[in-house]
């Protein structure tokens, strides 16, 4: 992934995921303090140095309660208790990778949303396109004349149609693989409301340019597998350091995705 040195304005998508993974680390937080806390007071109340315990904003049994009960309540939090960093890596990577999952449909939609929606913008690409094919300028078609039906070109020929080429590039002419784009933009949307999350890399990488290594691709592969893993209720030991690492990829993968189409998609059209 490229991160680009200059920032460009972020999307209301980003901010969003932003804010929704900056919530989860925080809770993350909270627990990883809070559970060693319960556990050390637990210990002092069973060696009698503190004679209760605070009680739970939430769960708790109305009404007084008795050591007895007390010592009954505190079994049962050492019990939910154990293995809870384990059980806090499962929830922290199935929220962020479909926080992740929300982010790609979100920020397509906004940018769809930008232009005008997906009618509008096929339109504007269709009459670019039908701009080319009904041109009568007699200056494109003698270089286009130029470029009709070659294959194997050689020798003086090549310097032809490079010069033909350059003409029609000039003139804001529209090649063939760029008169495809319409058809594209209703695949991408189309796509875009039902992409599975093993998609989503070459998604963005065919249907917005969107540059991404090999190591880029195998790491968000295996993010999502260990989260189909999770999901799926497989046994699985994690670290929370290393799940850390793991959405801080997720969240690293966002920006750059919302950077790249700040500086080259989310460009307004309107008086083209």
């Amino acid at each position: 992934m490229n991160s680009s040195k200059k920032t460009f304005t972020q999307s209301v998508s980003y901010v969003k995921f932003k804010k929704q993974t900056q919530d989860t680390f925080d809770f993350s937080v909270l627990v990883c303090s809070a559970v060693p806390v319960l556990k050390r007071n637990i210990i002092l109340f069973e060696k009698g140095v503190i004679n209760e315990i605070t009680k739970a904003d939430y769960y708790q049994p109305k009404g007084d309660i008795s050591s007895e009960k007390q010592k009954n309540i505190n079994t049962d939090l050492k019990r939910r208790a154990q293995g809870y960093k384990n059980k806090l890596c499962k929830y922290t990577l199935l929220s962020n990778f479909s926080f992740f999952e929300s982010f790609i449909y979100e920020i397509i939609s906004e940018l769809i949303s930008f232009h005008g929606g997906i009618d509008e913008l096929i339109n504007k690409s269709k009459c670019r396109t039908l701009k080319n094919i009904n041109s009568d300028d007699s200056s494109v078609e003698k270089n286009r004349r130029r470029l009709r039906k070659i294959y194997d070109v050689k020798g003086h020929a090549i310097g032809v149609c490079k010069t033909a080429t350059n003409n029609l590039k000039r003139g804001d002419y529209r090649f063939p693989s760029e008169m495809f784009s319409a058809f594209g933009l209703r695949v991408i949307s189309e796509k875009n409301s039902n992409i599975k999350s093993f998609e989503i890399p070459d998604f963005l990488t065919n249907g917005f340019a969107f540059e991404l290594n090999d190591d880029s691709v195998e790491t968000f592969h295996n993010i999502r597998e260990l989260r189909n893993k999770i999901a799926h209720g497989d046994t699985v030991n994690l670290d929370l350091t290393d799940i850390t690492e793991k959405c801080k990829f997720l969240s690293s993968l966002a920006k750059d995705f919302d950077q790249h189409l700040s500086k080259h998609f989310f460009i307004s059209e309107k008086f083209v």
